[in-house]
């Protein structure tokens, strides 16, 4: 019975669409380009300045720590520390979407 169980156990937990460390990392990538590609354009259309761009943040470490249903809101609520640009981050959290294509968004 106890075989049994744990074969359930596995089957079960390969469904879930938990996000990744490592879906959380690229989502995490894509979601700081977006912000820093707004973050330049916008004083520059506001100013009708060209500015020079800004180097991309780099996450240097990362590590998930939980993450549970979003609810009411779709997608995950997850716990995670980052190291970006050589700052090691408290604990951060943000709201983790799959979006229509399968890939994962960070949305907050």
């Amino acid at each position: 019975m106890f075989p049994l169980l744990a074969v359930l156990g596995l089957a079960l937990g390969a469904c879930s669409d938990e996000p990744t460390e490592a879906a959380m990392v690229k989502a995490m990538n894509d979601f700081m380009s977006r912000m820093s590609r707004q973050q330049a354009a916008a004083p520059a259309t506001m100013m009708g300045q060209r500015r020079q761009p800004q180097p991309m943040p780099v996450i240097e470490d990362f590590r998930k720590i939980s993450c549970k249903p979003a609810q009411p809101d779709a997608g995950y609520r997850c716990e995670f520390e980052a190291t970006v640009n050589g700052s090691r981050g408290s604990k951060a959290n943000g709201r983790f979407v799959k979006a229509a294509d399968g890939t994962l968004t960070m949305v907050e």
